[in-house]
């Protein structure tokens, strides 16, 4: 029977801001020794109370595992809708289902666990140019004259959203995390390119550490 911790079990309101583009990175990974890894299929799951951010976080891993060659499911197919945070038994209990009928033998649990706004004021500054004068001519050939121009750009304020989630494989059979990781994308330029940076960067250190194998 599968327990997944009720620690993550909080909403995915994942990578809502129009930016800059992406960039997600791994903060930290830990991978249990003496598991039955690599695994073969894979139940994907996101938890949001926003059943919409769930599919597409849920399929953007499923994507990026079939380019890959390893065998999924997206969990939105057999537990559809939003996933309430208050109610992590139920979530559980649902998780559970699936894996038995669908013979699953991993879960792989993604969760938003921080947001972060940041301001940071850029002072003014004052640049002086060089500016090409008309040119002129006084018989030994062409001749151009310059002069300096000052270039004053006013302070702004500049906004930086960063996006901390936790990624949980677990051994299907005994429910035991057998790998995690912490990214944090930075900037996305919107849901989908932030979960295809995000999708990538977890299939891809899930298979150099030997945790999923490719189908036959």
């Amino acid at each position: 029977m599968i327990r997944l911790s009720k620690c993550i079990f909080t909403p995915f309101l994942l990578l809502l801001m129009t930016a800059c583009a992406s960039n997600t990175q791994l903060l930290s990974v830990e991978k249990e020794e003496g598991t039955a890894a690599p695994y073969k299929k894979v139940l994907v799951l996101a938890v949001s109370e926003n059943g919409q951010i769930r599919q597409v976080v849920e399929q953007g891993i499923a994507d990026e595992l079939s380019k890959a060659g390893i065998e999924s499911l997206v969990a939105s197919l057999k537990m559809p809708g939003g996933l309430d945070k208050e109610n992590p038994d139920d979530i559980r209990a649902q998780a559970e289902k699936v894996v038995k009928e669908s013979g699953v033998d991993s879960v792989l649990v993604a969760v938003l666990v921080q947001e972060e706004m940041r301001q940071e004021y850029e002072p003014p500054t004052r640049e002086y140019v060089a500016v090409a004068n008309v040119p002129y001519f006084m018989g030994y050939g062409a001749y151009v004259g310059y002069h300096y121009q000052t270039v004053y750009t006013p302070g702004y304020i500049t906004e930086e959203q960063n996006y901390f989630v936790q990624s949980s494989l677990f051994d299907a059979t005994n429910g035991k995390r057998v790998w995690s990781a912490q990214s944090k994308t930075m900037n996305p330029a919107g849901v989908q390119e932030g979960v295809e940076g995000f999708s990538a960067l977890v299939v891809g250190r899930l298979l150099s550490d030997s945790m999923l194998t490719k189908r036959k």
